[in-house]
């Protein structure tokens, strides 16, 4: 980009990610930012809460309630566990409460910014008497065919993206946790209930599944089109659903008309799915396994990629077998010819991909 173009950007005060895109034609810069600036309200920072929408936890009808006594948190986390507790209060997604029958410890996770996650461990308490939601959740390959024919591609992010979905009252005194500052109770759905993955795609999908070139998995939503102005009208509709519905949308990590994303563990370009280069490396320089667990890790690693790896299931049989022979009994034999074999020819197939793409 010129500098007259970058001024031009620092003009609308946009943040720099916004800015610094891979697109040639300026026309479709300024036509994107002026979409981006139209919707300004989707990227704040207030939480987002879906309107006319009210999820619902179902549990067991004879389901007996469990109410489970707070953990001591380590004492360095203590203060970030409260300023945690008292940000989600404020953001209206928890409230205090007195008394519950249920209560589920918590678990709190250390961000990189050295902020917490506050998760309910509700594998010990209603996770052990919910119904799953059954809805099915798409598979890769499904998603990646929807999106066929696209010549860029954008990804947009849901800011915490459960809690922007409201819970009924009756689910809500599910949630209760139990902290070393008393109970809280979630209004919002939360990360840790085993159904909530089903729950948010169940939503989403009745929100975004009738827009042609988009889809959706869980918190990321892509975007193509056959040309960028398809793409634009795309991402515009998108947005406009997401301002009307009340929904945010973390700008940090959102990519707009790029020529290719990560996608799911994959690369997507105008070809299709493509390996990521460091996940081929890892397969191509992994190990020797000396046990059974180490052995299931890497058929496990290979088998995600094996559709790129000419002849793999031939390849992996002999590995497979040993597996399956050994499973249980340890260690493996020094002498793992299966293993050599295997590898020289999983390398030699590796070493056709370009791993400075």
């Amino acid at each position: 980009m010129n500098q007259r173009l970058l001024n031009f950007f620092n003009g609308l005060r946009l943040r720099p990610e916004i800015v610094i895109l891979r697109i040639v034609d300026v026309i479709v810069v300024v036509d994107l930012i002026r979409l981006l600036r139209n919707h300004e309200e989707v990227f704040g920072t207030d939480p987002g809460l879906l309107k006319d929408c009210e999820v619902t936890l179902h549990i067991q009808k004879d389901a007996i309630p469990n109410f489970c006594k707070a953990r001591p948190p380590p004492y360095a986390l203590r203060s970030a566990i409260e300023d945690e507790l008292e940000r989600l209060k404020n953001a209206d997604i928890i409230e205090k409460v007195e008394f519950s029958d249920w209560a589920t410890p918590i678990v709190p996770v250390l961000k990189k910014d050295k902020s917490v996650r506050i998760c309910g461990d509700y594998k010990t308490t209603v996770n052990r008497v919910i119904h799953q939601d059954q809805h099915p959740i798409p598979l890769i390959d499904e998603l990646a065919h929807k999106l066929a024919g696209g010549v860029k591609f954008s990804k947009l992010d849901f800011s915490n993206a459960y809690t922007q979905l409201n819970l009924n009252a009756e689910s809500r005194k599910l949630t209760t946790i139990n902290t070393h500052k008393g109970l809280f109770r979630y209004k919002r759905l939360c990360f840790g209930f085993s159904s909530c993955p089903s729950i948010f795609q169940r939503v989403m999908e009745g929100i975004f599944l009738q827009i042609p070139n988009c889809v959706i998995y869980f918190d990321d939503l892509y975007i193509t089109g056959c040309d960028d102005r398809t793409h634009l009208q795309t991402l515009n509709t998108v947005l406009e659903l997401c301002k009307d519905r009340g929904l945010r949308i973390r700008r940090e990590k959102c990519e707009f008309l790029q020529d290719e994303v990560n996608f799911l563990g994959y690369r997507l370009n105008r070809d299709g799915l493509q390996p990521q280069p460091e996940k081929l490396r890892a397969i191509r320089d992994a190990p020797r396994p000396t046990n059974v667990n180490e052995l299931r890790a890497y058929l496990g690693l290979v088998n995600y990629y094996c559709k790129f790896i000419p002849n793999a299931s031939s390849l992996l049989a002999p590995l497979y077998d040993l597996r399956a022979v050994l499973t249980g009994r340890g260690s493996l034999p020094q002498s793992l010819q299966p293993w050599a074999g295997c590898v020289r020819a999983v390398g030699y197939a590796c070493k056709g991909i370009n791993f400075d793409r």
